[in-house]
């Protein structure tokens, strides 16, 4: 819930941080639909909301359908509506949190962290026959750092990109691509209607 996490911080305030919910928070699951599907979202239609009751200006819920490229169609829903949700990001009431990619040969889903850490896949593929269903589970490693161990490496990563030797985790396209999603999303609530995506 909003009152939990300071109605009067500038990422409540639309004139600093430029979006609520969907844009600091949202955005990562548009990149997670990117990068799992390899796939690019070619339009977007969205409703947007501000329903906490705080004084604030920027959307604490959005609800997307994205279509793909390919055809493929998604959702993407994002808020502020716990009831009982604590402050921060390590959360001790827990997140309402889940990734899903279905198909027509299988599915795979994520729910909020805890430990340890488990993907869930299933498929109809021959070469799964014997075991159709299976759990990866994972373990990160404990750290005070934003996003954890896996926040750290991403930042090594980063940096070692920065400083000529490798690969950036993500490039500037990823979060260009992200960006104009969300303001295509913004653009589809405010005038009711669907919006084309630019392509890199």
């Amino acid at each position: 819930a909003v009152r939990f996490r300071n109605p009067q911080h500038w990422l409540f305030d639309s004139a600093k941080s430029g979006g609520g919910m969907l844009s600091w928070l949202g955005c990562h699951y548009l990149d997670i639909m990117r990068f799992v599907t390899g796939d690019e979202i070619v339009s977007v239609s969205a409703e947007i909301a501000t329903r906490s009751g705080e004084d604030i200006d920027v959307e604490d819920v959005a609800t997307l359908i994205v279509r793909f490229a390919s055809g493929a169609v998604g959702s993407l829903h994002v808020g502020y509506t716990l009831a009982l949700s604590g402050s921060g990001y390590h959360n001790k009431s827990g997140y309402d949190t889940y990734a899903g990619f279905n198909g027509g040969s299988g599915r795979m889903y994520w729910r909020a962290p805890g430990a340890p850490t488990s993907l869930f896949v299933e498929t109809v593929h021959d070469d799964w026959r014997d075991a159709p269903t299976r759990e990866f589970t994972y373990t990160l490693g404990e750290t005070p750092a934003y996003g954890g161990a896996a926040g750290e490496e991403f930042m090594r990563d980063f940096i070692r990109a920065a400083q000529g030797s490798g690969q950036p985790p993500a490039a500037g396209v990823d979060a260009l691509q992200v960006a104009r999603i969300v303001e295509g999303a913004y653009t589809s609530s405010r005038e009711g209607r669907r919006v084309e995506i630019q392509l890199p």
